[in-house]
């Protein structure tokens, strides 16, 4: 078998030089692809480690609060019920609770008419960009109808030129064209254009009152339920002192006389 000549050795070279630098390229970007996994899956590695180290710190302090705060309600929860009316004073905190738990849902409820007006005024919103770009495409008529124009003048001169040069199989392909292109032409009459824009317009300029309606009960819901949050935090910030206000001066009973002799 004759030995390959050069042009086919460099042209043999060349293909396995090809082969080997795609591999190559495709191996240096999972190589890459890989470090950056490695240094996410490190990163994550490292972060875990270091939350379980301080869990393990925060709930060893937790257990032992615990372990305190039970053995002194066991220890003095039975003394002081002992002295006081402790149904009353149970009554006394729910009534604490259920007052934070009621504004809670207020926030619930403000948060849920925020996100109904937010849907409503996006909405609304995608109407007015609707409403506009259809004004806006009746105001431009005029300019893409010379387009049109335009584009049909080039076509029906290449048709010619192709028909001069006995060029017919184009020549037709052109004619196919034209028959296309002409369908675009807006020929609508002049009082009828009016209309159109005059009817576009009013379905713009009563959108865009719709959008602002709701842009504005989008802004008061937020207020509301800001100040609905506001009203939350204060409480959550002294809601045990108002019950612990509210509650009777405790007197101790008169201690008993002996009869006199």
């Amino acid at each position: 078998m004759p030995e390959q000549s050069p042009a086919e050795q460099l042209k043999e070279e060349q293909k396995k030089l090809d082969e080997a630098q795609a591999k190559s390229g495709v191996l240096a970007k999972e190589i890459e692809a890989r470090k950056a996994r490695v240094a996410e899956l490190t990163k994550t590695a490292s972060e875990i480690e270091q939350k379980k180290n301080a869990w393990e710190t925060a709930v060893k302090a937790a257990s032992e609060q615990a372990g305190k705060s039970n053995a002194y309600v066991k220890k003095q929860k039975p003394m002081l019920e002992a002295i006081v009316d402790e149904e009353a004073l149970k009554a006394a905190k729910e009534a604490g609770e259920k007052k934070l738990a009621d504004l809670a849902k207020e926030v619930e409820a403000a948060s849920a008419a925020v996100d109904k007006a937010d849907a409503a005024y996006l909405t609304a919103k995608a109407t007015t960009a609707a409403k506009q770009a259809a004004y806006t495409t009746l105001t431009n008529l005029a300019s893409a109808n010379e387009a049109v124009v335009k584009d049909l003048t080039a076509l029906q001169i290449a048709a010619d030129k192709d028909a001069s040069a006995n060029a017919h199989p184009r020549a037709y392909v052109q004619v196919l064209f034209i028959e296309d292109v002409v369908k675009k032409l807006d020929l609508r009459s002049a009082d009828d254009y009016v209309a159109a824009l005059n009817e576009a317009g009013a379905a713009v300029s009563a959108a865009t009152q719709v959008e602002r309606v709701a842009k504005e009960t989008l802004d008061a819901a937020k207020e509301t339920r800001k100040q609905a949050q506001q009203k939350l935090d204060a409480a959550r910030l002294k809601w045990r002192e108002d019950v612990l206000n509210r509650l009777p001066t405790y007197r101790p009973p008169a201690p008993a006389t002996s009869a006199p002799a």
